[in-house]
């Protein structure tokens, strides 16, 4: 037998005992205790800021919903039903039937602090719209999350 096997059995056995030992190591999850005030107010004001957006298709039926959060800011075409700036019912135009209107989600989103004392705002607008004409439905709402930090603040504006 080679001096090689003892060899590679012994690191395995030293590798293994060292990971047993170490303990159970917290998941990414879970929350840290807070940091005393000072420390985490540089932490919410330090680290990187980004932002980002996205913009999908939705059906008028999640454009609609969004418009009856409590935060939500709506505007409705004039002389539309709500169901009809979304396409769930037909819309007339003077004596016509129009096209439905189709719509769309756009999230843009603002991030900053040091985890796990980040921030985001995320501003969500639905928009409906007869396509190459008119915009029949907007639904606009801003949400604010954090780890640690509260987020009150973004309710009371």
């Amino acid at each position: 037998m080679s001096a090689r096997r003892p060899a590679l059995l012994a690191m395995f056995l030293a590798v293994a005992v060292a990971l047993l030992a170490a303990g159970p190591t917290p998941a990414a999850t879970e929350v840290p205790p807070p940091l005393p005030p000072d420390e985490a107010q540089t932490l919410a004001a330090t680290g990187t800021q980004s932002s980002g957006s996205s913009t999908t298709a939705v059906d008028g039926i999640t454009a609609l919903n969004a418009s009856t959060l409590p935060e939500s800011d709506t505007s409705i075409e004039g002389g539309v039903s709500a169901q009809a700036a979304v396409g769930l019912a037909p819309l007339a135009e003077g004596n016509l039937i129009a096209a439905r209107p189709a719509c769309w989600a756009s999230a843009y989103w603002h991030q900053w602090g040091t985890w796990p004392y980040q921030q985001r705002i995320t501003d969500t607008t639905y928009w409906c719209a007869v396509y190459g004409s008119h915009i029949t439905f907007r639904s606009s709402t801003t949400t604010a999350s954090g780890l640690l930090c509260g987020v009150s603040w973004g309710r009371d504006s």
